[in-house]
């Protein structure tokens, strides 16, 4: 073979290289929504690149909870009636396997490194924890009383329960599986997410209609912030600065300024608004009434679209999965 041909040769596989490369990462950047719809018994897969909804994957029945984990290649669904979990490929969106889980799972959470799951069993007041590649129980944690909403710390070490009944935080040990400490919150929290940064947890309280935020190291509560009429969900943006409150009962979300720990903004939203999500500029809002997932701009909070999903959707949970 003549030098020219090599060269070219490799000069043309090198532009394929990088064509492939630049399409790969165009594909890594576009995130997926996977919404819970609890009256249809299925979950919406939203393309976020272009807000066009790309499959409709049948679950459990009335499914409520998703934790969605890039890490894992897998999302995660509650199905609180039919009292056991799905789990879906994020490659092929279809069901993998369903396991059973308590007899009334609702929140849900992954580890961050994509190897655990945390799943609170309402009923029976535990947090079951499975292992995110073979679907295994691993252990079941006593908590407080009528658990929902589960957060994990971002290094991992801690998973947070919101027990809506007691009016406390579970502290769980991630690498013991046992309760280490409760945190008083609001009347009836429901929804617990953290900062980024691992230093504050916020308690979304149903009752009370505000959110305790607590100092994680300490596990004291720092301020109590007035929202919305019955506040369900909490997102937090990459940078720690503001958190986002879902307000069933008002048909709003409020937005709250971390450093001066007060609502700075409320923005009008669909009908119930329960589930919802932050990321790259956007705020994700879930609208159980209307059936359909709403996009905002996170710093302006204009509406930018509205996605149709299934029946009385929902997307408790970290719904999106992050590239």
């Amino acid at each position: 073979m003549r030098p020219d041909s090599v060269l070219h040769l490799f000069c043309r596989g090198f532009r394929l290289a990088l064509l492939l490369s630049a399409c790969a990462g165009t594909a890594a950047a576009a995130p997926f929504a996977y919404i819970t719809n609890q009256g249809s018994h299925d979950v919406t897969v939203v393309d976020l690149a272009d807000h066009k909804v790309v499959a409709t994957v049948p679950v459990g029945k009335a499914p409520a909870g998703v934790a969605v984990s890039s890490e894992a290649g897998k999302a995660f669904v509650t199905n609180p009636e039919s009292k056991d979990m799905s789990v879906i490929d994020l490659a092929t969106n279809t069901v993998l396997d369903t396991v059973p889980a308590g007899d009334g799972p609702v929140g849900i959470a992954t580890a961050p490194d994509g190897s655990r799951v945390y799943v609170a069993d309402w009923f029976n007041n535990r947090l079951l924890v499975f292992d995110a590649r073979t679907h295994g129980r691993v252990a079941a944690v006593a908590v407080g009383t009528a658990p929902a909403g589960v957060a994990v710390h971002p290094g991992g070490r801690e998973v947070y329960v919101a027990n809506r009944d007691d009016n406390t935080i579970e502290v769980v040990d991630a690498a013991r599986h046992v309760g280490v400490a409760k945190i008083p919150a609001g009347n009836h929290p429901f929804a617990v997410t953290v900062s980024p940064d691992g230093s504050r947890l916020f308690a979304v309280n149903v009752w009370s209609h505000d959110v305790t935020v607590i100092d994680i190291r300490s596990r004291q509560a720092l301020a109590t912030i007035p929202v919305g009429n019955t506040p369900y969900g909490a997102a937090v943006t990459a940078a720690g600065d503001r958190v986002f409150v879902t307000n069933q009962h008002a048909d709003t979300v409020s937005v709250i300024d971390i450093a001066e720990n007060r609502v700075i903004a409320t923005l009008p939203v669909g009908g119930y608004p329960e589930g919802i999500s932050v990321h790259g500029g956007r705020v994700y809002v879930v609208n159980w009434m209307d059936d359909n997932l709403m996009v905002l701009d996170a710093e302006s909070g204009k509406a930018l679209a509205t996605v149709e999903t299934g029946k009385n959707s929902r997307g408790f949970g970290q719904f999106i999965s992050l590239p």
